[in-house]
């Protein structure tokens, strides 16, 4: 009998939310996962690596669970198995996955398509936010519902599907922003997912787009790609980190820039300096809409009221993925965006010590994870 039968390579967090440091996440095989009567079984090509997986492996992210577990929620790939009630997928269909299963029944779920993020049942799939957590895919296989799985069109690749789920989350952010034709956006921080934003912003006709970063890399390949114009605060306020006290030099640099206010300010980077750096900029004219959208954290930003009532602003925020705005997100990738064009650095699962390291770094963007490389790989 084979000892490796039915056993596949993972990149496994031992102890689940007890994990604390990188000895904990280790490379090997483990069983591979069982189709249930409504899921599919996935043989994983790529797989996008977060900031949210990085923050689990490093123990900076708590895990609602005890048990080994394996982050990863970005992929896409080939499925290999169906269960008895699947009858909209075929093995062989090539496929990109939501880290989100909603359940379609709850009433949250029946409000509609874009609702689904806010499911009352829901299961994620290597990420994070609800409190039903089930592995994810930095392994060669991946079990999900249904639900969670979405045709790859002809023409798209492995990789830009694998992107679907940040696509979808920046398309979201600027659909609660309501981004109008033509109109400035300004963009603070642009990591993969600010990036995206920013990128998007231009595809989906928004006018001049001002990237905001403390990294130069990131600020480089802004204007190599596209985008109008690029702030490293530094080089504006003369400090390597920016305070309060800097936000209105920034605001200015920024209104000069574009010659006048910009009409969307929103807030990608997650640190409440960056927050506080939004609200500045909404506050400091009349009616510009702002999108409090990277910072997930219980941080308090002081607010000056007076300004708040006179300025208008009008804010929103956005988390997670919704059916909508997933299948807007293909839509999208569909007539063009290839949001692969962000991933600058590629690995085989089983480098994936080396692609934790990288996503320590400030020199990067979307880092790529390949479990079945000799099947497919970007590199």
């Amino acid at each position: 009998m084979n000892p490796n039968a039915n056993k596949m390579k993972a990149a496994v967090l031992k102890g689940g939310s007890q994990v604390r440091n990188l000895r904990d996440f280790v490379l090997g095989k483990i069983s591979m996962p069982r189709v249930q009567k409504g899921d599919v079984l996935v043989q994983v090509y790529a797989c996008g690596f977060c900031q949210t997986d990085y923050k689990a492996i490093t123990g900076k992210r708590a895990l609602p669970i005890l048990d080994d577990h394996i982050v990863g929620h970005e992929p896409s790939g080939v499925i290999v198995d169906v269960g008895e009630k699947v009858k909209d997928f075929h093995v062989g269909d090539r496929v990109a996955i939501s880290p989100l299963a909603y359940c379609g029944e709850c009433s949250q779920c029946r409000r509609g398509s874009a609702f689904t993020h806010y499911c009352q049942n829901a299961i994620v799939y290597g990420g994070d936010g609800p409190p039903k957590v089930q592995n994810g895919a930095f392994a060669q296989y991946i079990a999900v519902d249904q639900k969670s799985v979405y045709p790859i069109p002809d023409g798209i690749s492995f990789e830009d599907a694998a992107l679907l789920e940040p696509t979808a989350g920046a398309w979201k952010g600027l659909h609660n922003s309501e981004m109008g034709k033509g109109e400035d956006v300004v963009v603070i921080g642009a990591g993969g997912i600010g990036m995206l934003v920013a990128l998007l912003a231009k595809k989906l006709g928004g006018g001049r787009v001002v990237v905001i970063d403390i990294s130069q890399y990131v600020l480089s390949k802004a204007s190599e790609w596209g985008i109008d114009h690029v702030v490293q605060p530094s080089e504006v306020t003369g400090k390597a980190a920016y305070t309060a006290r800097d936000y209105q030099i920034i605001t200015d640099h920024v209104c000069r820039l574009l010659g006048k206010q910009p009409d969307l300010v929103i807030e990608s980077a997650g640190p409440p300096e960056a927050v506080g750096l939004m609200w500045n900029m909404v506050l400091s004219g009349r009616g510009i809409k702002g999108n409090v959208f990277g910072i997930t954290t219980h941080e308090e930003i002081p607010v000056d009221c007076g300004k708040l009532h006179f300025a208008e602003p009008k804010i929103t925020s956005s988390f997670n993925v919704s059916r909508y705005s997933l299948e807007q997100a293909m839509k999208v990738i569909e007539k063009g965006f290839r949001p692969s064009q962000i991933v600058t650095h590629r690995y085989r699962l089983d480098q994936i010590h080396d692609a934790v390291e990288m996503v320590s770094q400030p020199d990067r963007l979307k880092v790529m994870v390949y479990p079945n490389p000799d099947l497919y790989s970007g590199m």
